[in-house]
């Protein structure tokens, strides 16, 4: 896969393009100059289904420090297997740690930014809508451990992000909350 050449040692390809998620890493990971100082280099990359037109518009929706590519013929998301489903979180559990808006928000909101698209005819190009996708980890060109999305809330939680990576957590000044008996 000649996408990966370019990249550091050790790389984290996140190939969806959900904005909250994108956020919550923004929000959680260190920045990525800190990143590639750490032992093992670490870089983020975004790829996402839909056209490369809508780039710009994606980084100013996220604030994304990462860089983006587009994947519009869908043949890295064929190989690295993802899937396709309208599913939401499993049965019995709440909405994911990332997802700060409801689900009929962030309806409206999708249809909202393909709206204000349409004149730029870029309305229906953000790629399949059912499309979801996960997080690989590579190392040397090689994928080393991936989470493959199984519905619509299942990327992957940041403390896992973060013990894939090494970035430990700093330490906190606050008391252990014990059990209450």
């Amino acid at each position: 896969m000649q996408y990966l050449k370019p990249l550091h040692q050790s790389a984290k390809i996140v190939p969806q393009s959900c904005q909250q998620y994108v956020k919550y890493l923004i929000e959680g990971l260190p920045p990525a100059v800190e990143m590639l100082s750490l032992p093992k280099p670490v870089s983020i990359v975004i790829v996402g289904c839909g056209t490369p037109s809508l780039i710009p518009f994606y980084v100013q929706k996220t604030s994304s420090p990462f860089p983006i590519y587009a994947d519009s013929s869908q043949r890295l998301y064929s190989a690295l297997q993802m899937t396709r489903t309208f599913a939401h979180h499993a049965e019995g559990l709440g909405a994911a740690e990332y997802i700060k808006i409801s689900p009929f928000k962030n309806v409206i909101q999708s249809i909202g930014q393909g709206l204000s698209r349409v004149s730029k005819g870029e309305a229906l190009k953000g790629g399949p809508f059912d499309q979801v996708g996960g997080e690989f980890l590579f190392e040397d060109g090689r994928v080393t451990w991936c989470h493959r999305m199984r519905n619509t809330e299942d990327h992957t939680a940041l403390a896992k992000i973060k013990q894939l990576l090494g970035i430990v957590p700093t330490e906190t000044t606050d008391e252990p909350v014990s059990e209450m008996t």
